[in-house]
């Protein structure tokens, strides 16, 4: 299927955006592995959600619509970009 998605808040007022858990298919966990050693689904998780550093961001795309960009860094001090879809079905933004 190929979908990542982030449960999080984002308040209109002051365009936060809080990233409380990330959740992806096993189609992405091993495009990570393969094509982005030495991250790791798990690795990237933990940094989207405990990291001190993470920039979270909408931004607006033809193809996907409106997604979360977001740069961050592992424990191991390996920087990344992430795009990740809202998971609207649970109500997140």
């Amino acid at each position: 299927m190929g979908v990542s998605a982030v449960r999080g808040l984002v308040s209109t007022a002051v365009a936060r955006i809080i990233i409380a858990d990330v959740v992806a298919d096993d189609a992405i966990s091993q495009k990570i592995r393969d094509k982005h050693p030495p991250l790791t689904f798990e690795t990237v998780r933990q940094a989207l959600i405990y990291a001190k550093d993470v920039r979270p961001a909408w931004v607006e795309d033809e193809e996907h619509g409106r997604r979360v960009m977001a740069e961050a860094k592992t424990y191991g001090d390996t920087r990344f970009v992430v795009y990740m879809a809202p998971d609207l079905r649970n109500g997140c933004l």
